[in-house]
């Protein structure tokens, strides 16, 4: 076996170019995890279990990837390691990952193409695999040389899907303000009401439609992913806090020369940052971070980003708008 921190490699064993009777190597999905779980199982009497599948191949390959039923990493860790999973893994004959409900929903609303090496284990679905090397890797460090590269080819692959387009081009505004958000970073009702009559403005000079995305219609359903994506990529400029919502900046249209100003909890925290820079290739980028409490303001992260979970907020009003009158 070769080890390293995130991954393992299991390689069978020859004597004399005769095959030895092996031990099993049983695989599960695990469903609160949401990661494949593997073990090894002495095999003595060389008999294999005909009630669960069998992969038999050569190279075979399981990747399980973090967040993978979080919107706001689903496109920057998750399906942008799967779609570039044919170069960064070369020679595999099979890929398994384990399977959830949004990536389901995403490869079918966009028709992604990924390779057909991948099989998606289902939670609690287990099999029994046969191999001369069977690899683990958890979270595919090796794909973070090729970050960028590999956003950019799933934000190509997706931007494929038509998009209904609007008279004006949108200014739109990311509220927290809802029963969807999690982890706090709430601004002030007072606060906000002062950001979104500033953007209202901007969007009369610039001749923008102000659009209000809390994440909820206004029957109260969840904002689909498919109007998500007509709203980003009719987008001019995106306003908003770091959260799950940011991760639609993958659908902004280049063509628009569109901008992002985010309110980050922490310098260090931002959306730019998960995408590894790759939005600085097809839009104008800007962060504005939180005015702590006063009570909190002396605090370092995550001190400080702890504070911004429990309590509210506010953003400059007067920093929010130097950066307006700055974008191109």
């Amino acid at each position: 076996m070769e080890q390293s921190p995130n991954d393992f490699i299991l390689r069978r064993e020859h004597a004399d170019q005769a095959i030895r009777i092996t031990d099993i190597v049983h695989i599960r999905g695990d469903s609160y995890h949401n990661i494949i779980d593997v073990s090894i199982k002495a095999n003595w009497g060389g008999i294999t279990p005909k009630t669960l599948t069998n992969i038999s191949l050569d190279k075979i390959l399981i990747l399980n990837l973090n967040h993978s039923t979080a919107y706001g990493h689903i496109y920057t860790e998750v399906l942008s390691e799967l779609y570039a999973v044919h170069e960064t893994f070369p020679g595999y004959g099979c890929v398994l990952t384990m399977a959830s409900p949004l990536i389901n929903e995403i490869i079918q609303l966009f028709n992604l193409k990924l390779s057909n090496k991948i099989k998606f284990v289902e939670r609690t679905e287990e099999f029994l695999l046969n191999f001369e090397e069977l690899r683990v890797v958890n979270h595919s460090p090796q794909s973070y040389g090729n970050k960028v590269k590999n956003i950019l080819a799933l934000k190509s692959a997706l931007s494929a899907k038509p998009v209904p387009k609007k008279d004006k081009e949108i200014l739109l505004y990311c509220s927290r303000h809802s029963p969807e958000a999690r982890h706090g970073r709430k601004i002030t009702q007072e606060n906000e009401t002062q950001i979104i009559e500033v953007l209202n403005q901007y969007a009369l000079e610039k001749n923008l439609e102000f659009y209000l995305l809390t994440g909820q219609e206004p029957d109260g359903t969840t904002t689909s992913i498919s109007k998500q994506y007509e709203l980003f990529s009719n987008a001019k400029l995106v306003v908003g806090a770091h959260g799950g919502v940011m991760s639609n900046l993958i659908f902004l249209d280049p063509l628009k020369a569109p901008a992002i100003i985010e309110f980050c909890p922490h310098i260090r925290w931002s959306f730019n940052d998960l995408f590894d820079g790759a939005i600085l290739k097809f839009a104008e980028y800007h962060k504005i971070l939180y005015q702590l409490p006063h009570n909190a303001s002396i605090l370092k992260a995550p001190e400080s980003i702890k504070v911004l979970q429990k309590e509210e907020s506010t953003i400059n009003i007067a920093e929010l708008k130097g950066v307006l009158s700055c974008i191109k």
